[in-house]
């Protein structure tokens, strides 16, 4: 007799590690695995039509917070010689402790408990204004904006929210910028340095956020506005030096240098998001940056060569229309393949 073989068990699967979207229901509508209707009811559940009440509730709160923190911030303005120095500090900490305490009692889980968190973030940096104005450190501003970015930072981890990261990056920005500008002498090229210093800090933050929201959609960093103002931040930085190291590359090797790193990274973040981490508006930004500075090079290079202003004019423009034409025409071929992939799903 022959054995029979034992039927295979088949592997446990963790239903929390599958991730439903859209593209997911419009695969399984393809496939044939769902119908239409199911599919249509499915959408809803993930993007109910009320949706948009909450994003006005949010948006509302979020004006509130901005209007309460306004009004505290020129109450002490007004009445700064008037007040004692320990009202000003024992307000300033009241109300930290306060909104401290009320993220606490109503949780970061909510949209309140976030604003709350945010507001004792913003009332950080008016105490250690306060103080310092109050005791005369002598300290370097760079100095009040680093320890603030240092003091919120485990309130940013904790509260969960990408408008309470935009608070920390602004900050930690603003540090960077003011400690290179108050401290650091590095001759006629300082700017320069400085904006490849902007570009490679955040460079390194988009790099970390990309590590962790990979594959995770509900990673409280994961909506898209948080990658393209990373994005924006590295191309606005980088843009000067960029220029000035391929417009005169005998002026300083280390400018042409970086330029050339900088095209090589930039290059690497098209490939990005142009193939693994699909991304129209990230390549959108990136196209423009890379117009821009055609336009900018090949002007340059005709007034090199001692043209007419005239004949600049008239060739830098046409070459202009000619590199924007060719980028729209990309962007929309793309917009079209994805059109036509959601079409297909549909089906």
């Amino acid at each position: 007799m022959q054995r029979q073989k034992k039927p295979q068990q088949a592997e446990a699967v963790d239903l929390s590690d599958i991730v439903i979207d859209r593209s997911m229901l419009d695969a399984l509508a393809a496939k044939g695995c769902i119908d239409a209707d199911l599919r249509r009811a499915s959408l809803e559940w993930l993007h109910p039509p009320h949706m948009w009440t909450q994003w006005v509730i949010r948006l509302l709160l979020a004006f509130g917070a901005a209007l309460v923190l306004t009004g505290i911030l020129f109450f002490f303005a007004f009445n700064w010689a008037s007040l004692p120095h320990l009202a000003k500090l024992g307000l300033i900490q009241a109300a930290l402790l306060t909104a401290a305490l009320g993220a606490w009692w109503f949780g970061t889980g909510r949209i309140v408990g976030q604003l709350l968190l945010i507001t004792a973030s913003v009332l950080v940096g008016v105490f250690m204004a306060a103080f310092g104005q109050i005791y005369q450190s002598g300290a370097d501003a760079w100095t009040l904006f680093a320890i603030w970015a240092v003091a919120i930072t485990p309130w940013t981890i904790l509260s969960r929210s990408p408008f309470h990261w935009l608070v920390w990056f602004v900050l930690v920005n603003l540090a960077l910028s003011l400690w290179w500008d108050q401290t650091i002498d590095a001759g006629s090229h300082k700017q320069d340095m400085l904006a490849m210093l902007m570009a490679a800090l955040n460079l390194g933050l988009l790099t970390v956020r990309e590590a962790l929201t990979r594959g995770k959609p509900t990673h409280w960093l994961a909506p898209l506005w948080t990658r393209w103002l990373l994005l924006a931040a590295i191309l606005v930085s980088s843009f000067p030096f960029l220029y000035e190291g391929y417009s005169d590359p005998a002026d300083s090797m280390l400018l042409l240098a970086a330029a050339i790193i900088a095209s090589i990274v930039i290059g690497a973040m098209f490939v990005n998001y142009r193939l693994a981490v699909p991304d129209i508006p990230a390549l959108a930004m990136i196209l423009l940056l890379g117009c821009l500075l055609a336009v900018l090079l090949f002007a340059n290079l005709l007034d090199a060569l001692d043209m007419s202003s005239l004949g600049i004019t008239f060739l830098t423009a046409l070459v202009a229309i000619g590199v924007f034409a060719l980028s729209a025409g990309y962007l929309r071929g793309l917009l079209a393949k994805a059109g036509d992939r959601e079409g297909g799903a549909n089906v």
